[in-house]
């Protein structure tokens, strides 16, 4: 015969199917929200460069490094530099160039903490694997392919590659001419190349007004 007390204790434990269901439920949970975590990781890399690439156009704009009595200051712009593994590290600098003389970099001061802007690890920071920059057209004079530096001039028209050796203010290969897509945390990161339609979040920049807008490429 069952007891009172008994049927309190069964009442108070899990049955082997009620674990069973409650293991199943946490998994289909955790498959559901780190797709997430992953996806508010990329997107919080993704407006932390928007707005960095937005500072360095701001600083091109308000500090114009123009000066009739230095032959090389178009050299001086202000720039957003990417470098390190798969180019996941940044800094946003402007060179010290007077007559060809090079001088020591000088590096823009975060308005958060000023300190300077130099060798940021977005890898460290939001675990993304890889920065690309594309073009639909490829690697041409006023193409961002493959480029790894872009710079703004007074108005914040964006300019791409080099800028160091420049002796004019503007070359056919430094102005921007076509949309530039610069994307973030690509799936392989073995791929030398990224390509447009891969999954992936993306910034978009457009040439003549520097406009920076995030995309979402692939689905």
């Amino acid at each position: 015969m069952v007891t009172n007390k008994e049927e309190i204790d069964m009442k108070k434990a899990f049955t082997m199917l009620e674990l069973v269901f409650v293991i199943v439920v946490i998994g289909i949970l955790a498959a559901a929200i780190l797709p997430s975590i992953k996806s508010t990781s990329d997107s919080e890399a993704t407006i932390h460069l928007q707005s960095q690439i937005r500072y360095v156009q701001h600083l091109a704009m308000v500090n114009d490094r123009f000066d009739a009595s230095n032959s090389t200051w178009m050299a001086n712009r202000w720039r957003i530099e990417f470098s390190g593994t798969n180019n996941t590290t940044y800094s946003i600098v402007r060179a010290n160039i007077n007559d060809g003389a090079i001088g020591t970099p000088i590096y823009a001061k975060d308005p958060l903490n000023n300190t300077d802007m130099k060798d940021i690890n977005l890898a460290d920071k939001y675990h993304i694997t890889d920065i690309a920059f594309i073009s639909a057209s490829g690697n041409v004079d006023g193409s961002c392919q493959g480029k790894t530096s872009i710079s703004f001039d007074h108005l914040g028209r964006p300019m791409v590659g080099d800028i160091n050796s420049t002796t004019t203010a503007y070359t056919s290969a430094n102005l921007m001419k076509e949309e530039c897509t610069i994307a973030i945390n690509h799936n392989n990161p073995d791929a030398p190349v990224l390509k447009i339609g891969m999954d992936t979040t993306s910034i978009r920049l457009h040439p003549e007004t520097g406009y920076a807008h995030i995309i979402k490429v692939g689905s």
